[in-house]
């Protein structure tokens, strides 16, 4: 029999422009490949954060809290080999991942506004139906 196992690692990659004043901040969290085999495929693959990811997170608080607390934007994003209502629901339960370790960790609600775009908007298009690492993330701005 052949037992087919995905393991979740998440990473965060921090994309920071300039400090100066006015400047955009941007962090990429990706995530593995996440395949939905069962009704329970959310929580046995990818929407836990690592504990490497956790503390990468408590970094861009930080860094969020010295910059004043502005309004922060999520957006989170799939690759394009699964349905688009998969591709979006991933995509949301990735995103809640990372909003409530936000949340839990100081940053109020109120600053949050969170879009899911599913497979809209890939940061490299290698066509419909292909896995593309790249494209399964959530970023954080402001």
């Amino acid at each position: 029999m052949f037992v087919r196992r995905f393991f979740i690692n998440v990473s965060l990659m921090a994309i920071v422009a300039s400090p100066a004043l006015g400047q955009t901040r941007q962090f990429t969290i990706y995530f593995d490949y996440a395949d939905r085999t069962d009704e329970n495929w959310f929580e046995q693959h990818g929407c836990i954060l690592s504990e490497h990811a956790s503390g990468l997170l408590d970094e861009v608080i930080k860094g969020w809290a010295l910059d004043g607390s502005p309004p922060m934007l999520l957006t989170a994003h799939d690759d394009s080999d699964k349905s688009e209502i998969d591709a979006i629901d991933i995509a949301q339960c990735r995103m809640a991942s990372v909003r409530t370790f936000l949340q839990e960790n100081g940053v109020a609600d109120t600053y949050i506004t969170a879009e899911t775009y599913g497979e809209r908007w890939p940061a490299l298009d290698r066509g419909d139906g292909v896995r593309e690492p790249l494209n399964r993330r959530v970023e954080i701005s402001w």
